[in-house]
C-alpha cells in the first residue's frame, strides 16, 4: 500500500511431503534383500563361469577339495552329537544310580521307623512288669571306693593281719612270705650265748682252754 513503508517478505507456505518421498524408505528396505540376492546370484554364476573355464583336472581337483571339507564338518557333526549322546547316557546312569540309592535309603529308614515302633509297643506292654522284677531284684552295691579297698586287699601285707583279727578265712599264701620262709630253712639258726652246749661240745671246749 502506498504510504504503509516496505511490506514485510513473503511467508512461502509449507506444503505436506509428498506421497513418493515417505514411500522411498519402504522401497529401498524392500530392494536390499533383492540386491544381496543378485549379488550372490552374480558371485555363483562368476564361480561357475570361472571354474567351466578352468581345465577338467583343476576342477575335478576343486570339487575333490570342496567335498573333502563336507565331509570333516560332517564327521566333526557326527563326532560331537555322539560325544553328546555318551554325556546324555551318562548323567542317565548317575540318575539311576541316585534313584536306587535313595530307594535302599527310603528302606532302610521304613525298616528302622517299624522296629522303634514294636519296641515302644513292647515298653509299652511289660514296663510295669519289668519295673517291678528290676526293683525285686535290686541289690544295695557298696561304693566304688570300698569296693576297690576290698578287691585291693588280699595285695597288700597287712590284709592278712586283718582278716586274722577279724575271725575271718585265712587268705592265700603269697609268694614273698613263701621266699621268706624258704630263706630261713636254708640258713640255719645261730645260737645265743645263754644258749647251753651240748656235751661234745664242752669237752672240746675244755681241752682246747686245757
Amino acid at each position: 500500500m502506498p504510504g504503509c513503508g516496505i511490506a514485510p517478505p513473503a511467508v512461502p507456505a509449507l506444503t505436506p511431503p509428498r506421497a513418493e518421498e515417505a514411500v522411498k524408505p519402504a522401497k529401498v528396505a524392500a530392494a536390499a534383500p533383492a540386491a544381496s540376492s543378485r549379488d550372490l546370484e552374480v558371485r555363483v554364476a562368476a564361480a561357475a563361469a570361472a571354474s567351466s573355464s578352468l581345465p577338467a583336472a583343476v576342477r575335478g581337483a576343486l570339487e575333490l577339495a570342496e567335498a573333502r571339507r563336507r565331509l570333516l564338518e560332517a564327521e566333526g557333526r557326527r563326532h560331537l552329537v555322539s560325544e553328546l549322546e555318551s554325556r546324555v547316557q551318562h548323567l542317565h546312569r548317575v540318575f539311576v544310580e541316585a534313584e536306587l540309592r535313595m530307594a535302599t535309603r527310603a528302606e532302610t529308614l521304613g525298616r528302622l521307623g517299624s522296629g522303634v515302633a514294636q519296641a515302644e509297643l513292647h515298653l509299652t506292654a511289660h514296663g510295669q512288669r519289668l519295673k517291678k522284677t528290676a526293683r525285686r531284684y535290686k541289690k544295695a552295691r557298696p561304693p566304688a571306693l570300698l569296693a576297690s579297698a576290698l578287691a585291693l586287699g588280699g595285695c597288700v601285707p597287712w590284709a592278712a593281719c586283718r582278716l586274722r583279727r577279724g575271725g575271718g578265712a585265712e587268705p592265700p599264701e603269697s609268694p614273698f612270705r613263701r621266699g621268706l620262709q624258704g630263706a630261713a630253712v636254708l640258713s640255719p639258726p645261730k645260737r645265743s650265748e645263754t644258749e647251753p652246749l651240748p656235751d661234745a661240745e664242752q669237752r672240746k671246749s675244755r681241752g682246747a682252754a686245757s
